[in-house]
């Protein structure tokens, strides 16, 4: 049996959200282990994503997922002296701007400031270039395991996770993401989403809308101090 039919199946969440009501944080985080276990098909996805994405996010909804996504992620192992320092920099992308990567070079600035970086990233989604685009270029190995970016961390004071390579069952919802072709929730559960344990994050939003809720689900993963962030200008 899918985890899905726990909640009343697809059929039932994605017309509770039709009909304007949030889930639950246990029913969010039903449905999305649902879909990062490849229990739901595309046509559910896609209405689930939409669905979610016109009514709008709730905290709960998200703290939920986000504790799914977690849930299923690889992880990084830092040495507590260094995790109870720990920075990550990231941002939702989605803001259509075409910006430079931004987080990067803020990434740079303050590990170059002493401060341990844990930097979670992809690839290009609105930017110019991604996290990963603009470390590849510069010669860095971004494909690195756990053990990896700690080392990185603990001994450089800057360690890069590769969305892809420790969030493997994001590959489930790929096809569906790349045909809807809108920033959707997976959008917003990826920045909050760090392998590590990090105790400090910095996120850029694209859409200020979503920023009250992610800072309770940033809160939810134990996080010591968080910013969530939109710059005038939609950046």
């Amino acid at each position: 049996m899918s985890s899905i039919e726990l909640v009343g199946g697809w059929s039932s969440v994605i017309a509770q959200l039709v009909s304007g009501e949030h889930l639950s944080s246990a029913d969010a985080e039903v449905a999305m282990t649902a879909i990062l276990r490849g229990e739901a098909q595309p046509s559910q996805i896609a209405a689930f994503v939409i669905a979610l994405r016109a009514k709008g996010e709730s905290a709960d909804e998200l703290q939920g997922m986000l504790a799914a996504v977690i849930g299923a992620s690889g992880v990084v192992e830092l040495p507590d002296n260094i995790a109870a320092r720990a920075i990550d920099i990231v941002g939702t992308g989605g803001d259509k701007s075409h910006s430079v990567n931004i987080s990067t070079m803020a990434s740079l600035v303050v590990a170059g400031a002493g401060i341990p970086v844990c930097k979670h990233g992809n690839r290009a989604a609105s930017s110019q270039c991604g996290t990963a685009d603009v470390l590849e270029a510069l010669g860095v190995a971004i494909d690195l395991d756990g053990a990896g970016v700690a080392t990185c961390v603990t001994q450089a004071g800057m360690g890069f996770c590769f969305a892809p390579t420790f969030h493997p069952a994001f590959r489930h919802a790929g096809p569906t993401r790349k045909e809807i072709g809108v920033p959707t929730v997976f959008n917003l559960l990826g920045p909050m989403a760090n392998p590590a344990k990090v105790s400090y994050m910095v996120v850029g939003v694209g859409n200020p809308s979503s920023a009250h809720s992610m800072v309770a689900a940033i809160k939810s993963r134990g996080v010591q101090r968080a910013w969530v962030v939109h710059g005038h200008g939609g950046l």
